[in-house]
């Protein structure tokens, strides 16, 4: 692992506790990587570097309409551009990570998530898998068709147990970040806080560290293989991200990045790369941006390319984008804030 230098989180961001829980999952990440790696690894994750909360903005079929000046969107348009930025940018980020991890919360795996990882392992990147929900889709696992694509099914039958008398590096991976010292019990309150000896968990305090190696020790078996739908869109999503990142004229323009409370062009940037970039998408897509480009943003005047597309205290009761106080209008600062927060907290004990 000493040559990773950058780690993809696909860790749940659909309402305000797994906002936070996600901030304390890629804490342990983090430090997962600093002990495997020479150097620091950069550890990012997808609620904070793709358009997902725009996403959320608009994408509800009562959202209002994305328009500035005197264009005006329809919302089959727009929400076509969210959802495609979203794919390509996601996609871009694995394509340019060494690692990925997939956190999957919830009884049912999120499809969206386990795409993406699968492409990950398409696409030959150290890959983890990991939850602590206690509860299992079917039989002794969850969604058989996806952990069958994952490397290593049979570290995922969680209540099958282990086969008596293998070596214990074929054990079923426990679920929890901390191995198998520290193990709740499903509808039980009794071991909230367990007392662990330190011995028991010595060189396994920190779950990730196994599953990323597990994840190395495999790659070189694999081969990269994607179509060439998913090689445009990894183009597509790194033109984006190079935009809205590195290249948009600030002074013109005003602020890049992701996050659409501050980059208030964040939709009308997308657009027009994907415009510009139509010819990596099929002939029926372009046919269907170029019935819809009647109106350029290049012919309009500045002043309304830099208008906010709505008043964000508007947007509250369109948007599904979750809400630590809905009277506050910085909900991703918040909740990232109170993530990173309580991770610090959590490293000053450790």
């Amino acid at each position: 692992m000493s040559n990773m230098k950058s780690c993809f989180c696909l860790l749940n961001c659909f309402n305000n506790y797994e906002i936070v829980s996600s901030k304390i999952i890629e804490f342990y990440i983090q430090n997962a990587t600093d002990a495997l790696s020479s150097s620091k690894v950069k550890v990012s994750q997808f609620y904070e570097v793709t358009p997902y909360i725009i996403y959320t903005w608009y994408i509800l079929a009562n959202a209002p309409n994305i328009e500035t000046g005197n264009i005006k969107r329809s919302k089959q348009f727009s929400d076509f551009i969210l959802i495609l930025s979203l794919a390509a940018v996601t996609l871009a980020r694995i394509a340019n990570s060494d690692a990925t991890v997939f956190g999957a919360q919830g009884v049912v795996t999120n499809p969206g998530f386990s795409t993406m990882y699968t492409l990950a392992n398409q696409l030959n990147k150290v890959t983890a898998y990991w939850t602590d929900d206690l509860r299992n889709l079917w039989g002794t696992s969850d969604d058989p068709l996806f952990i069958g694509m994952a490397p290593l099914p049979y570290k995922y039958l969680w209540l099958s147990g282990n086969t008596p008398g293998l070596d214990e590096k074929f054990n079923v991976q426990p679920k929890g970040m901390n191995g198998q010292g520290v193990i709740p019990n499903l509808a039980s309150s009794k071991n909230l806080c367990p007392t662990v000896k330190e011995g028991d968990v010595e060189g396994r305090w920190n779950t990730f560290i196994e599953l990323l190696q597990r994840g190395e020790s495999i790659q070189s078996q694999n081969q990269a293989g994607v179509s060439k739908r998913t090689q445009n869109l990894i183009t597509l999503g790194n033109a984006i991200i190079k935009y809205i990142e590195h290249d948009k004229d600030t002074a013109k323009f005003g602020p890049g990045g992701w996050n659409p409370t501050k980059n208030y062009t964040l939709y009308w940037d997308m657009e027009s790369i994907i415009n510009q970039n139509n010819h990596l998408l099929y002939s029926q897509e372009q046919q269907f941006i170029a019935a819809n480009m009647e109106q350029k943003l290049q012919d309009q005047p500045q002043q309304a390319l830099r208008s906010s597309l709505h008043p964000i205290h508007d947007l509250h009761k369109f948007k599904n984008q979750p809400l630590i106080n809905p009277s506050q209008d910085h909900a991703l600062e918040l909740a990232s804030t109170l993530g990173t927060g309580l991770a610090m907290m959590m490293e000053s004990k450790t």
